[in-house]
């Protein structure tokens, strides 16, 4: 028979392990009921915000605190790539910027817009350069698909607060102008 000490340390353990399964269940419930609910209403999930790829997350979560220091190292990688004329080395470095940021609506724009512009001045041959034109507005156009619904960052533009899509007034930008046409005129060209 046991001693009344040992029933007394059996009766706690199995009130604990009863608290702990109930609180757990409660929670469970909680965010079920609750805050799936609020969040799908508000649409803050990922799902929500636009076109999810399941690698990029993984690639994200796995920085966890070093983003912020691989995201930095990349534009400056990027910028000096650009310098030094590299293009396909570039191209590769805002593809992992925009992967590491998808749901940051200004490199989508800046790299969209200097591929565009600033790198197809660059190139000598017209077939580079409308190369590059277009991977400019297939990178506005995924920033898009991954930002379905995202409202403008700065408070103090026309549109602020209403959601809308944010990149598609500028797709036909680079499409409109021609190649070599910013040469003329080198005030127009945006700085790196």
């Amino acid at each position: 028979m046991a001693s009344p000490f040992q029933q007394q340390s059996l009766y706690r353990k199995l009130i604990y392990f009863g608290l702990v399964v109930g609180l757990f269940t409660v929670s469970l419930l909680h965010r079920k009921l609750i805050i799936n609910t609020q969040a799908e209403e508000l649409r803050l999930r990922q799902v929500d915000q636009g076109e999810v790829a399941v690698t990029d997350t993984a690639m994200r979560l796995s920085l966890s605190g070093l983003r912020g220091v691989a995201v930095t190292s990349l534009w400056l990688s990027a910028m000096e790539r650009q310098k030094k004329h590299e293009w396909s080395e570039l191209e590769v470095l805002v593809r992992s910027l925009t992967k590491l940021q998808p749901h940051y609506i200004s490199p989508w724009l800046y790299q969209g817009w200097n591929l565009a512009f600033n790198v197809s001045v660059e190139c000598d041959r017209s077939r580079d350069k409308y190369f590059y034109i277009s991977r400019g507005i297939e990178l506005l156009a995924e920033g898009e698909r991954k930002n379905r619904g995202k409202r403008e960052p700065r408070p103090g533009t026309a549109l602020a607060g209403q959601p809308r899509a944010a990149l598609l007034p500028r797709l036909h930008l680079p499409a409109q102008d021609r190649p070599g046409r910013r040469e003329a005129y080198p005030g127009a060209r945006c700085s790196t």
